[in-house]
């Protein structure tokens, strides 16, 4: 690591670190996340069928590497979180280093320039006192000319030097926010791991799923009622700058106290997305706050702020080269988009979404989402879904004293099409429309548009697609008919 003496125009050094040692540690956590898949998977095979294990004996190993299979599952989730920020810092310290680089290059040429001025002869002229010992007046007028030149070249190079210097101190602060920033996140990503992830939420096992002492300290964060509640508050109402690659912006909704924080999140489940070359977020429906998401809308309804949030993209390696793509920034004329009507009452609002991942121009998520409280405070409110069946949803509240309550989720679309994924329900005349509605978080009013699909792929797509070979088919045999049937 470098320090001072390294940048001695700078006199400090903007970006402390070393890239290698970072791409060496996540280059090991990516590789214990990826065994942890292929030991989840190997597990899930054997658990298909319980019949098989049978006997007392076979009862007892079913249920042990069962639970072994859902510790596997939580320690992968959390390494993933550790390899995204790993991900997120490795490229960021080394933008800042480049940057610092360039700046500490141009620190040393502008204190060359400050030197060579400081020692210009001209400096050093007085020409006032030439003239009054009687030396040669005719000259005292260029003399003037050339110190107050050369003091003016020497206050250029001070300031250009200056504004070196300040650019050099952003570079640190943001290296610094953005250092405590990801350390946040891998901090965060290792809690889960001791059940803090767990707490209040709808997907709890239970102390027993696990094996004892495997989620060390998980009982014990179910003993504080607002965990879920604090939680949701420090993750989507932070202050700063959005986390590195993410959009954010926030809007003022109507305030209706006493209901705690809504969130509603836009997911990916599968592993993968958009023909296999972005990575998705591969989970199932949670409550846990913080959960990994495409893009979240959260409300506090105790201030009113509703902040609206954009991930990034991360690409498999698939026809493209895998990395990581910082979200479209937000707008009206953007490619992400949201706006905001209250109701009449200011009971609620209805939010226009619109979503697009960062490598493709194609299957951007139109959605518009609504909620009304129409009870007491702390009562569960009404939530409506319409638009793009595409990606999953689910609708979380986090009230004060209370575990957090599912309002509503979605399953998204899937055309089960070899080679295509359910973004076509994003597609212009493609897929489905949703029109979905929760009370207490019953559905009740579940509705579907279904959109032609195989006519109008090859317009729309023009990724190439896997060869898939169709399976042998001949026409069924006609049913028998009566004998007299003409």
């Amino acid at each position: 690591m470098s320090d001072a003496k390294d940048f001695p125009g700078l006199g400090f050094d903007p970006a402390p670190g070393i890239v290698p040692a970072v791409e060496g540690l996540l280059g090991q956590v990516r590789d214990a996340v990826n065994r942890l898949g292929q030991v989840e998977q190997e597990m899930d095979s054997v658990l298909r069928d319980p019949a098989k294990w049978s006997g007392r004996s076979g009862t007892e190993f079913y249920t042990v590497v069962r639970r072994m299979a859902a510790n596997a599952g939580v320690t992968k989730g959390c390494l993933f979180g550790v390899q995204l920020a790993l991900s997120g810092w490795s490229a960021l310290l080394a933008d800042y280093q480049r940057s610092g680089q360039s700046l500490e290059q141009q620190a040393r040429q502008a204190r060359e320039r400050l030197h060579r001025a400081k020692s210009a002869p001209d400096l050093h002229l007085d020409p006032f006192s030439v003239a009054m010992s009687g030396g040669d007046a005719t000259g005292h007028p260029d003399k003037v000319q050339r110190n107050l030149a050369a003091k003016a070249e020497v206050e250029s190079a001070e300031n250009d030097l200056d504004g070196i210097i300040r650019a050099g101190r952003n570079v640190k602060r943001m290296h610094d926010e953005s250092a405590k920033s990801s350390a946040g996140e891998i901090k965060s990503a290792i809690k889960a791991l001791t059940g803090e992830q767990w707490r209040g939420s709808h997907q709890y096992p239970g102390p027993t799923a696990f094996y004892p002492g495997a989620i060390p300290g998980a009982p014990a964060f179910m003993d504080d009622p607002n965990w879920d509640y604090k939680m949701a508050g420090d993750v989507y109402f932070a202050d700063g700058p959005p986390r590195p690659g993410h959009s954010r912006v926030e809007r003022v909704g109507p305030i209706v106290p006493g209901n705690g924080i809504v969130v509603f999140r836009f997911f990916i489940s599968d592993e993968e997305a958009a023909f296999k070359t972005l990575n998705g977020d591969g989970r199932d429906f949670t409550a846990t706050p913080g959960a990994s998401s495409r893009m979240t809308l959260a409300w506090d309804t105790d201030t009113g702020r509703v902040v609206f949030d954009v991930t990034g993209s991360s690409t498999t390696g698939f026809l493209f080269d895998e990395g990581e793509l910082d979200a479209h920034a937000i707008g009206p004329d953007g490619k992400n988009k949201l706006v905001i009507e209250k109701n009449e009452a200011e009971t609620g609002f209805t939010a226009k979404i619109t979503g697009l991942n960062a490598l493709l121009p194609y299957f951007a998520a139109d959605e518009r989402v609504g909620i009304e409280f129409e009870g007491p405070p702390g009562s569960s409110p009404r939530v409506t879904l319409k638009g793009d069946d595409y990606p999953d949803f689910e609708a979380i509240q986090y009230v004060p004293n209370r575990d957090a309550v599912v309002l509503g989720t979605d399953k998204m679309y899937n055309p089960e099409l070899p080679g295509l994924d359910g973004g076509l329900a994003a597609a212009p005349f493609m897929g489905k429309d949703r029109d979905l509605a929760w009370e207490d978080g019953k559905s009740v009013a579940p509705a579907r548009e279904v959109k032609p699909i195989a006519p109008i792929v090859p317009m729309i797509v023009p990724v190439p697609l896997p060869y898939v070979k169709p399976p042998d088919w001949s026409p069924p045999a006609p049913p028998p008919q009566p004998a007299d049937a003409w």
